[in-house]
């Protein structure tokens, strides 16, 4: 029990003084009963207050061959992410693919004239194997936004937005694994940049299920 104390402390810490990486995941599952709890950061050209992102998450083995995520990122910018994901893996020779699908939702803080909400969704195919791996997805996200324009009605706006995500990364270790990431990601609106580059890096801790 201290131990796992001293881990939440030690994942806090490095999360606060922003020296850990961003978590990712290859296209490993996790066995049934299997834990892992990690934090992360990435760095990118994106449109934010700050051009960092810092995240907390969890995953579970739940059956065979599939677990789930959950990541709570948005820091330390005016708003948050709570992304949710299910993770199967289809094959395991001649190597690993692995059906990934992601669902977030998005709000800001401090801004109640101009409140943007987003519903996001995140279908992934992860390919390689456990130390090196690459990715093909799409990203689907439907925003509201809350205007107030000067002498007018408040009135609710609705957008979509949507592009093609491709990624590569490495994770190494075992009980402690270290991942980074380079993700690319592109849109064709107005509401998100012509095209998304993220760096990420991150650590977990695998809690292994004893035979």
């Amino acid at each position: 029990m201290k131990r796992f104390l001293f881990f939440i402390l030690l994942i806090l810490i490095l999360v606060i003084v922003n020296c850990v990486p961003s978590s990712y995941q290859s296209p490993k599952v996790l066995r049934p009963g299997e834990k892992a709890l990690g934090a992360g950061v990435f760095f990118g050209k994106y449109e934010s207050v700050i051009p960092v992102d810092l995240s907390l998450y969890f995953r579970h083995g739940v059956f065979e061959k599939a677990d789930l995520g959950l990541k709570v990122s948005g820091f330390p910018d005016l708003g948050h992410n709570v992304f949710f994901d299910a993770k199967y893996n289809f094959l395991e020779q001649p190597l690993l693919i692995s059906g990934d699908f992601g669902f977030m939702t998005f709000a800001e803080y401090f801004t109640p004239d101009d409140e943007l909400k987003a519903l996001g969704f995140h279908p992934t195919v992860l390919f390689g194997s456990n130390r090196i791996y690459g990715g093909i997805g799409w990203n689907y996200f439907i925003l509201r936004e809350k205007k107030s324009p000067m002498f007018k009605e408040p009135y609710v706006s609705i957008s979509r937005e949507s592009g093609p995500r491709l990624l590569i990364g490495t994770s190494l270790g075992r009980k402690w694994k270290f991942n980074s990431e380079l993700i690319f990601s592109s849109y064709s609106k107005d509401r998100f940049p012509g095209s998304v580059v993220v760096v990420g890096f991150g650590i977990h801790r695998v809690f292994i299920r004893k035979n």
